[in-house]
């Protein structure tokens, strides 16, 4: 354990480093330089709309991150990091989810009103007709299931049971989110975000299959070790 504590503590150090570093160099290869947007004549709110799309990126991998944790909580447990260790580290991880997920919202529509020149609140309704449109409906509703998901969290007088259950709609969340970015997100298909997009949703496939065969085996389990019981009794 003591060789590889130090190895694992270096592979999540990489990780991190490459999930920081994957988004930033998209944007910045693709035009995110916010200093030509500054300098030079540019159509109005683009620096803010340029901004809103790190933000977005980023707010995807956050939620994966949260997503991956909850998913993988008793592997994470079972390797030594304590259950109040990792409650903590789901709920930090969550709140800076939804603080990049309501930056890039908030941002994008500031910068759609400042260049049609009208509010474009109307973008948070999960609904609208045109393809664009449709599209951006499914960022809304990522954006409402997403709050929904963490929200519930706080919502004492529900059983831990129902909570439990109301907080898997992040995952549905993140995966309307994804199918949004691909749809009009030109970051989330160039660079290497391409490459991270498509390691982050193999890895999370594999662990929610994960989840949910452990969690027929272990049904299975009870099932046999009730019968066992009620036959020798």
């Amino acid at each position: 354990m003591a060789n590889g504590t130090p190895r694992a503590q270096l592979l999540l150090a990489i990780a991190a480093l490459a999930l920081f570093i994957a988004p930033l160099q998209t944007w910045l290869m693709l035009g995110g330089d916010l200093t030509e947007h500054l300098r030079y004549e540019t159509l109005p709110g683009q620096a803010t709309y340029v901004l809103s799309k790190l933000c977005a990126l980023y707010a995807i991998e956050l939620v994966w991150l949260q997503a991956m944790l909850g998913l993988l909580r008793h592997q994470v447990i079972a390797v030594g990091l304590a259950p109040s260790t990792w409650k903590r580290a789901h709920a930090t991880l969550g709140l800076a989810a939804l603080a990049f997920v309501v930056a890039h919202v908030t941002l994008f529509i500031a910068a759609t009103s400042m260049r049609n020149r009208i509010s474009a609140l109307d973008l948070l309704l999960p609904w609208g007709s045109g393809v664009y449109r449709t599209w951006v409906a499914f960022g809304a509703a990522a954006l409402w299931l997403i709050f929904v998901g963490a929200a519930v969290q706080a919502a004492l007088q529900l059983s831990v049971a129902k909570r439990r259950w109301l907080h898997q709609l992040t995952l549905v969340g993140l995966g309307l989110a994804v199918i949004h970015s691909l749809a009009i997100g030109t970051e989330s298909r160039s660079g290497t975000m391409a490459w991270a997009a498509g390691t982050m949703a193999v890895l999370l496939v594999a662990a929610a299959l994960h989840r949910v065969f452990s969690a027929l085996r272990d049904g299975h389990d009870k099932t046999k070790l009730t019968q066992r019981i009620e036959g020798t009794s």
